[in-house]
């Protein structure tokens, strides 16, 4: 708010700055104190100023001329004491000081036959509607600004702040207002996250940082005044990931982020960047807390985890985690959007779902000590939280049981995702999280082997992604026919021999291939000793859910239902065995190969 006689001589200066493409700040020199005035041409900040010395100089004789005839009544009333004329002097004086002060009333009546002739080119800027609010004050600006610069210069901050005002913006804003709201964009279905090209100081007014999860805002504390924002996101990750909403009408200097990363390097700040750093711990600290994941983490918790937590930002397209890599990370979107997709076996890519922010991933693969099991891509841009193994680790031992229940919740439920898929256990409902509890997986380079033919399996086997080869390395005969001596070898079962066997072309013995959902070793769970029909090797890069054999034979008493399933699968394989159409060797008539020795 300004004085009334301040505003009653002023020199109007040519535009410093503009804020719009019809908006300009020109500064307004007035005897007392120095105002900025937002007006869009010379030519209307004059006239506007005229407007206010006319409407300010007649209220202001009005006023003169309503105390004088209040006073001159008080004189014609009569003398009074000593004591009831002092308290009369009292009033004179109050009335006096409230009347050099500027009448607010007066200036808003006058600000508003101002907007009443001429309403497409008054703009009200920030000030309380209580008040004349086409005026920002250039020296109270530059004093916080300073006030706040010096804080962390081990010099004189005087030049710094000149320079900075110099290439400084000033913006109003309006109650409900979203500070750094994106520019509109051509295409309404562009989710892209807007850049951080300005650094903000709150000069005036109320600010509330929000950020939205899952369709619902939620505040992470207010910014005062004399505070910078925007410069914990800049150095983090370049990008914005929260809004900033005006709680009341609010004033702020927006200086350009090319200029404050500048400061962060000047020697004359030293304590800028690490100040910047606390920022986005505290910043960190308060997007966990209102995630559903850390809601029974203790405050003193939170703190100790933020340390744990590195923001990143993902490039639209950028992949984020990959199918089949080492799982060696675990990640929290907090701005963005992911892609979830998995890579079939004719190389076509299958879309999952799409995942927003509070979304997190990589627990399975980490309490499960699996590789990746889906893609997740950026879209549009993304910002992450995230942490190494060990953070992880961390991050349950802090988060005491509840946190820890919290998230082998979400991996039984991812779990139970891969157990529907196959067919043996489908039905089984009610087992999955027993079956979760003992399923690890396995992941298996190209041109791996599982297990050879012959040899006792260890466990279950589930093929999740990738494929594998069948292969028959011998075949069972009562006779060493037509091989030598030496390649001859008694069969396990102690009847019969064994005898290598290769294709045609002196090749391993392919009789198939395993995909996805194809399962081995089903029979280990009722079998003393089960031997494998095939040499399994990888022909792609392959994930397996593997159960212990052990395990798998206790599943198989805890679920009887499965047992069950099992018992009918082997008879029904047994059954198959002697009505097949064989050789003499026991292998499929029609299959071309040989004997490895002849």
């Amino acid at each position: 708010m300004f004085d009334v006689d301040d505003v009653l001589e002023v020199a109007l200066n040519d535009p410093i700055l503009k804020t719009a493409p019809t908006q300009f700040v020109f500064r307004v020199e007035c005897p007392k104190r120095t105002y900025t005035l937002c007006a869009a041409s010379k030519e209307n900040c004059k006239y506007w100023v005229t407007e206010l010395q006319k409407q300010l100089k007649t209220a202001k004789a009005q006023s003169a001329q309503r105390e004088k005839a209040r006073l001159d009544s008080m004189e014609i009333s009569g003398s009074d004491d000593d004591n009831t004329a002092s308290k009369r002097r009292s009033k004179r004086g109050k009335k006096k000081s409230i009347q050099q002060a500027g009448n607010i009333a007066e200036q808003s009546r006058a600000v508003e036959q101002c907007k009443t002739k001429s309403p497409s080119n008054y703009w009200t800027g920030n000030m309380p509607s209580t008040c004349l609010s086409l005026f920002s004050d250039i020296a109270y600006t530059k004093s916080t600004l300073f006030t706040t610069l010096q804080s962390h210069c081990t010099g004189d901050a005087t030049s710094i702040t000149d320079r900075l005002m110099s290439k400084a913006t000033f913006k109003f804003f309006q109650e409900g207002d979203v500070i750094n709201r994106p520019p509109e964009r051509e295409d309404p279905a562009d989710n892209s996250l807007s850049a951080v090209d300005y650094i903000y100081l709150l000069t005036e007014g109320e600010v509330i940082r929000v950020k939205e999860i899952s369709g619902y805002p939620h505040p992470l504390g207010a910014i005062k005044h004399g505070e910078w924002f925007g410069s914990d996101m800049l150095v983090a990750c370049h990008y914005w990931i929260s809004e900033y909403r005006c709680k009341t009408k609010a004033n702020v200097l927006c200086i350009p982020a090319d200029l404050f990363e500048e400061l962060l390097d000047d020697p004359l700040f030293p304590t800028l960047r690490h100040h910047v750093r606390d920022q986005i711990r505290t910043t960190v600290g308060r997007l966990l807390r209102i995630l559903p994941l850390f809601s029974e983490v203790t405050h003193d918790g939170i703190d100790a985890l933020t340390s744990q937590f590195e923001v990143t930002f993902f490039q639209p397209g950028e992949v984020i985690i990959k199918e089949g890599e080492k799982s060696d990370s675990f990640v929290i979107m907090l701005s963005g959007h992911g892609k979830i997709s998995k890579i079939q076996p004719n190389g076509d890519e299958v879309v999952l779902f799409t995942s927003s922010s509070g979304d997190y991933f990589g627990e399975v693969g980490l309490l499960k000590s699996q590789p990746r099991a889906a893609t997740i891509t950026s879209l549009g841009g993304a910002v992450c939280c995230t942490t190494t193994a060990e953070g992880f680790e961390e991050m349950l031992r802090v988060g005491g049981t509840e946190l820890r229940h919290k998230v082998e919740t979400q991996v039984d439920k991812q779990m139970h995702r891969f157990i529907s898929r196959i067919d043996l256990f489908k039905g089984l409902e009610d087992y999955y999280d027993d079956i979760a509890k003992v399923m690890t997986f396995r992941q298996y380079d190209k041109d791996e082997t599982l297990c050879r033919h012959g040899e006792e399996l260890d466990g279950f086997y589930n093929v999740v992604t990738g494929t594998a080869r069948k292969i028959i390395e011998f075949v069972h005969t009562t006779e060493e026919v037509g091989a030598a001596a030496n390649m001859v070898t008694r069969s396990d079962t102690g009847v019969g021999f064994q005898i290598p066997v290769v294709s045609r072309s002196n090749l391993p013995l392919d009789v198939g291939e395993l995909e996805e959902t194809s399962i081995f070793g089903v029979f280990t769970a009722i079998s003393r000793k089960s031997t494998s029909e095939h040499t399994i090797v990888t022909k792609t890069p392959c994930v397996v859910l593997f159960i212990e054999k052990s395990n798998y034979q206790k599943l198989a008493v805890l679920a009887p239902p499965l047992q069950s399933k099992i018992t009918a699968m082997l008879k029904q394989h047994n059954e198959a065995a002697l009505g097949a159409d064989v050789s003499e060797y026991g292998l499929p008539n029609g299959l071309q190969l040989r004997l490895a020795s002849s």
